[in-house]
């Protein structure tokens, strides 16, 4: 009986991780700004140089930091202009089971906070107002 619950149980824990989506976000988001500072026509590092780094947690703290939800915060932080200018953003994330994600900008507003970007020859969509990514549930 033990063997049987025990077994159960393993089952239940999900492939959706904190290290998984840490990992895709910030991934995913330093290859968006490097658009977004292209798109400006900004001068930007290549992307290894940024240094991407989210941290992401389910907004209830009672909740574990694992399966699908939409209530999932990250923070990534990135080297704007090298290791002396550091920057972070914000955004609220709805993990689906299948692996996927969309991304939604919680600021700052001059990064993520509106749906289209001033450019040169015009508007543009934003990459980072809104994105989505997936991550290899294996």
């Amino acid at each position: 009986m033990l063997t049987a619950l025990m077994l159960v149980s393993g089952c239940s824990q999900s492939a959706i991780t904190d290290s998984r989506v840490q990992k895709s976000v910030g991934a995913t988001f330093a290859n968006l700004w490097v658009l977004q500072q292209l798109d400006q026509g900004h001068p930007h590092p290549p992307v290894d140089a940024l240094r991407s780094d989210a941290s992401c947690h389910r907004a209830d703290p009672a909740q574990p930091a694992a399966g699908a939800a939409a209530d999932w915060v990250c923070s990534i932080s990135w080297l704007v202009d090298g290791p002396g200018t550091p920057a972070t953003a914000l955004y609220n994330l709805d993990v689906m089971p299948n692996g996927c994600y969309t991304a939604d900008g919680d600021g700052p507003s001059s990064l993520n906070g509106s749906a289209s970007l001033q450019t040169e020859s015009g508007p543009k969509i934003n990459p980072l107002f809104r994105f989505d990514g997936c991550f290899d549930l294996r």
